[in-house]
Protein backbone atom coordinates (compact mmCIF):
# COMPACT_ATOMS: atom_id res chain seq x y z
CA UNK A 1 0.00 0.00 0.00
CA UNK A 2 1.11 3.10 -1.12
CA UNK A 3 1.43 6.58 0.73
CA UNK A 4 -1.11 7.89 -1.69
CA UNK A 5 -3.78 4.99 -0.82
CA UNK A 6 -3.26 5.41 2.67
CA UNK A 7 -4.08 9.00 2.50
CA UNK A 8 -7.07 8.73 0.35
CA UNK A 9 -8.41 5.46 2.59
CA UNK A 10 -8.09 7.93 5.39
CA UNK A 11 -9.53 10.82 4.02
CA UNK A 12 -12.30 9.43 2.38
CA UNK A 13 -14.63 8.66 5.46
CA UNK A 14 -14.14 12.42 6.62
CA UNK A 15 -15.34 14.09 3.31
CA UNK A 16 -18.51 11.92 3.00
CA UNK A 17 -19.49 13.05 6.06
CA UNK A 18 -18.76 16.11 5.49
CA UNK A 19 -21.18 16.12 2.69
CA UNK A 20 -23.84 14.94 4.03
CA UNK A 21 -24.96 18.05 6.29
CA UNK A 22 -25.27 20.88 4.58
CA UNK A 23 -25.93 23.10 7.55
CA UNK A 24 -22.82 22.18 9.80
CA UNK A 25 -19.66 24.35 10.02
CA UNK A 26 -16.06 23.72 8.81
CA UNK A 27 -13.34 24.99 10.28
CA UNK A 28 -9.61 24.36 9.11
CA UNK A 29 -6.27 25.92 10.72
CA UNK A 30 -2.79 25.00 11.06
CA UNK A 31 -0.52 23.86 14.26
CA UNK A 32 2.69 23.25 15.59
CA UNK A 33 4.21 22.09 18.61
CA UNK A 34 6.45 19.35 19.97
CA UNK A 35 6.92 15.78 20.55
CA UNK A 36 7.93 13.91 23.26
CA UNK A 37 8.39 10.08 21.91
CA UNK A 38 9.60 6.76 23.59
CA UNK A 39 9.87 3.32 22.72
CA UNK A 40 7.31 0.79 24.77
CA UNK A 41 10.16 -1.75 25.27
CA UNK A 42 13.31 -1.87 26.60
CA UNK A 43 16.57 -1.99 23.71
CA UNK A 44 17.56 -5.65 23.16
CA UNK A 45 21.07 -4.85 24.19
CA UNK A 46 23.01 -5.21 27.37
CA UNK A 47 24.11 -2.09 28.85
CA UNK A 48 22.02 0.57 26.72
CA UNK A 49 18.58 2.53 27.83
CA UNK A 50 16.39 4.68 26.07
CA UNK A 51 15.99 8.26 26.96
CA UNK A 52 12.82 9.99 26.39
CA UNK A 53 13.59 11.98 22.59
CA UNK A 54 12.36 15.48 21.59
CA UNK A 55 10.78 16.22 18.11
CA UNK A 56 8.60 18.82 16.58
CA UNK A 57 5.05 18.70 14.60
CA UNK A 58 3.20 20.76 12.22
CA UNK A 59 -0.04 20.25 10.59
CA UNK A 60 -2.95 21.04 8.78
CA UNK A 61 -5.89 20.40 11.05
CA UNK A 62 -9.69 20.62 9.19
CA UNK A 63 -12.88 19.80 11.58
CA UNK A 64 -16.50 19.12 10.96
CA UNK A 65 -18.66 20.39 13.25
CA UNK A 66 -22.06 18.01 13.66
CA UNK A 67 -23.65 19.33 16.34
CA UNK A 68 -22.89 22.12 18.95
CA UNK A 69 -21.12 19.55 20.69
CA UNK A 70 -19.94 17.51 18.54
CA UNK A 71 -18.14 16.82 15.65
CA UNK A 72 -15.10 15.04 13.39
CA UNK A 73 -11.76 15.81 13.07
CA UNK A 74 -8.78 15.12 10.28
CA UNK A 75 -5.64 16.63 9.94
CA UNK A 76 -2.40 16.44 7.70
CA UNK A 77 0.76 16.32 10.27
CA UNK A 78 4.26 15.92 9.44
CA UNK A 79 6.00 14.82 12.61
CA UNK A 80 9.08 13.75 14.73
CA UNK A 81 9.20 10.20 16.68
CA UNK A 82 12.74 10.49 17.71
CA UNK A 83 14.50 7.75 19.29
CA UNK A 84 17.45 7.92 21.53
CA UNK A 85 19.67 5.68 22.87
CA UNK A 86 22.35 5.44 25.55
CA UNK A 87 24.88 2.93 26.28
CA UNK A 88 26.06 2.37 29.68
CA UNK A 89 28.73 0.59 32.01
CA UNK A 90 32.02 0.34 30.06
CA UNK A 91 30.14 1.61 27.18
CA UNK A 92 29.81 5.08 28.52
CA UNK A 93 29.66 7.86 26.46
CA UNK A 94 28.59 6.07 23.16
CA UNK A 95 24.97 7.00 22.18
CA UNK A 96 22.85 7.46 19.01
CA UNK A 97 20.20 9.61 18.40
CA UNK A 98 17.88 8.87 15.51
CA UNK A 99 15.09 11.68 14.03
CA UNK A 100 12.25 10.37 12.21
CA UNK A 101 9.94 12.01 9.98
CA UNK A 102 6.17 10.78 9.80
CA UNK A 103 3.38 11.95 7.62
CA UNK A 104 0.43 10.98 9.89
CA UNK A 105 -3.39 11.20 9.25
CA UNK A 106 -5.82 10.87 12.58
CA UNK A 107 -9.78 10.63 12.38
CA UNK A 108 -11.04 11.41 15.79
CA UNK A 109 -14.34 12.08 16.92
CA UNK A 110 -14.16 15.40 19.19
CA UNK A 111 -16.51 16.91 21.78
CA UNK A 112 -16.20 20.41 23.11
CA UNK A 113 -18.24 22.22 25.98
CA UNK A 114 -20.21 25.06 25.54
CA UNK A 115 -18.38 28.35 25.61
CA UNK A 116 -17.79 30.38 28.84
CA UNK A 117 -16.06 33.80 28.45
CA UNK A 118 -14.81 32.90 25.46
CA UNK A 119 -12.74 29.91 26.31
CA UNK A 120 -14.22 26.01 25.69
CA UNK A 121 -12.92 23.06 26.44
CA UNK A 122 -12.97 19.27 24.28
CA UNK A 123 -11.60 16.15 24.17
CA UNK A 124 -11.19 14.00 20.87
CA UNK A 125 -9.80 10.12 20.53
CA UNK A 126 -9.48 8.22 17.43
CA UNK A 127 -7.21 6.02 15.21
CA UNK A 128 -4.25 7.30 13.09
CA UNK A 129 -1.92 5.96 10.32
CA UNK A 130 1.04 7.12 8.69
CA UNK A 131 4.27 6.35 7.03
CA UNK A 132 8.09 6.93 7.56
CA UNK A 133 9.51 9.23 4.95
CA UNK A 134 13.11 9.65 6.13
CA UNK A 135 15.09 9.37 9.10
CA UNK A 136 18.64 11.05 10.38
CA UNK A 137 21.00 9.52 12.90
CA UNK A 138 23.53 11.15 14.90
CA UNK A 139 25.67 9.67 17.69
CA UNK A 140 29.20 8.08 19.01
CA UNK A 141 30.74 4.68 18.40
CA UNK A 142 34.03 3.55 19.04
CA UNK A 143 36.15 3.31 16.32
CA UNK A 144 37.41 0.03 15.05
CA UNK A 145 40.53 1.44 12.94
CA UNK A 146 41.59 3.78 16.08
CA UNK A 147 43.46 1.75 18.64
CA UNK A 148 45.14 4.29 21.12
CA UNK A 149 47.63 3.00 23.80
CA UNK A 150 47.69 4.79 27.38
CA UNK A 151 50.15 4.35 30.11
CA UNK A 152 48.16 2.98 33.45
CA UNK A 153 49.16 3.65 36.87
CA UNK A 154 50.58 -0.50 36.73
CA UNK A 155 53.68 0.03 34.22
CA UNK A 156 51.63 -1.40 31.29
CA UNK A 157 49.39 0.27 28.92
CA UNK A 158 45.82 0.28 28.61
CA UNK A 159 44.52 -0.17 24.93
CA UNK A 160 41.21 1.88 23.85
CA UNK A 161 39.27 2.73 20.54
CA UNK A 162 38.80 6.12 19.87
CA UNK A 163 35.57 7.08 20.15
CA UNK A 164 33.72 8.73 16.95
CA UNK A 165 31.01 10.79 16.27
CA UNK A 166 28.62 10.76 13.53
CA UNK A 167 25.86 12.60 11.76
CA UNK A 168 24.35 10.93 8.51
CA UNK A 169 21.55 10.36 6.78
CA UNK A 170 19.94 7.04 7.67
CA UNK A 171 19.58 4.48 4.59
CA UNK A 172 16.40 2.46 4.89
CA UNK A 173 16.27 -1.20 5.29
CA UNK A 174 13.56 -3.54 3.76
CA UNK A 175 13.97 -6.16 5.48
CA UNK A 176 13.99 -4.66 9.05
CA UNK A 177 12.40 -1.07 9.05
CA UNK A 178 8.83 -1.07 9.13
CA UNK A 179 7.59 2.23 7.64
CA UNK A 180 3.66 2.48 7.92
CA UNK A 181 2.65 2.81 11.00
CA UNK A 182 -0.99 2.93 12.72
CA UNK A 183 -2.48 3.00 15.92
CA UNK A 184 -4.61 4.90 18.97
CA UNK A 185 -4.68 8.44 19.54
CA UNK A 186 -6.04 11.33 21.89
CA UNK A 187 -6.17 14.34 23.24
CA UNK A 188 -7.40 17.50 25.43
CA UNK A 189 -7.57 21.27 24.76
CA UNK A 190 -8.56 24.46 25.00
CA UNK A 191 -10.27 27.03 22.80
CA UNK A 192 -10.17 30.64 22.73
CA UNK A 193 -12.74 32.21 20.98
CA UNK A 194 -11.23 35.39 19.49
CA UNK A 195 -13.88 36.07 17.46
CA UNK A 196 -16.51 34.03 15.34
CA UNK A 197 -14.80 33.37 13.07
CA UNK A 198 -11.74 32.45 14.44
CA UNK A 199 -10.24 31.07 17.43
CA UNK A 200 -7.06 29.79 19.13
CA UNK A 201 -6.20 26.53 20.92
CA UNK A 202 -3.69 24.81 23.55
CA UNK A 203 -3.79 20.51 23.42
CA UNK A 204 -1.89 17.64 24.89
CA UNK A 205 -1.84 14.59 23.01
CA UNK A 206 -0.93 11.15 23.12
CA UNK A 207 -0.41 8.26 20.55
CA UNK A 208 0.60 4.55 20.80
CA UNK A 209 1.06 2.71 17.77
CA UNK A 210 -0.06 -0.16 17.41
CA UNK A 211 2.91 -1.99 15.25
CA UNK A 212 6.15 -1.97 15.45
CA UNK A 213 8.77 0.23 13.30
CA UNK A 214 10.88 -2.69 13.41
CA UNK A 215 9.92 -5.92 11.31
CA UNK A 216 10.20 -9.51 12.77
CA UNK A 217 13.61 -10.48 10.89
CA UNK A 218 15.31 -11.80 13.92
CA UNK A 219 14.35 -14.61 16.42
CA UNK A 220 14.60 -13.65 20.29
CA UNK A 221 13.65 -9.80 18.79
CA UNK A 222 12.09 -7.16 21.33
CA UNK A 223 10.02 -4.73 19.19
CA UNK A 224 9.36 -1.39 20.15
CA UNK A 225 6.45 0.37 19.26
CA UNK A 226 6.11 4.36 19.22
CA UNK A 227 4.53 6.18 22.12
CA UNK A 228 4.42 9.79 21.65
CA UNK A 229 3.11 12.50 23.73
CA UNK A 230 2.67 16.18 21.79
CA UNK A 231 1.67 19.65 22.98
CA UNK A 232 0.33 21.63 20.37
CA UNK A 233 -0.54 25.25 19.73
CA UNK A 234 -2.86 26.42 16.66
CA UNK A 235 -5.44 28.40 15.03
CA UNK A 236 -8.69 27.60 13.19
CA UNK A 237 -11.08 29.79 11.30
CA UNK A 238 -14.63 29.03 10.49
CA UNK A 239 -15.32 28.47 6.83
CA UNK A 240 -18.94 28.41 7.14
CA UNK A 241 -21.27 29.66 9.62
CA UNK A 242 -24.26 27.53 10.24
CA UNK A 243 -27.39 27.89 12.09
CA UNK A 244 -27.37 25.50 15.06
Amino acid sequence: MTLKHITVCLLMPALLLLCRHSAAQWSAGAAAGFTLNNPSEKPGESFSRYLSAGGFSVSIPLKYDLTKHWGISTELAFIQKNISLERTGSYSGTWEKRYNHYLQVPLMAQYRTGEWKKLSAYAQAGIFAGYWLFSRQQGAAPDIYDLIDEPNGTGGSTSYFRIRQYDEKYSFDSEKDQRFDAGAIGGIGLNYHYSDKIRFFLEARYSQSFNSYQKDYMHGQLRSEHQTAAAMLGCMMNLFNSKQ
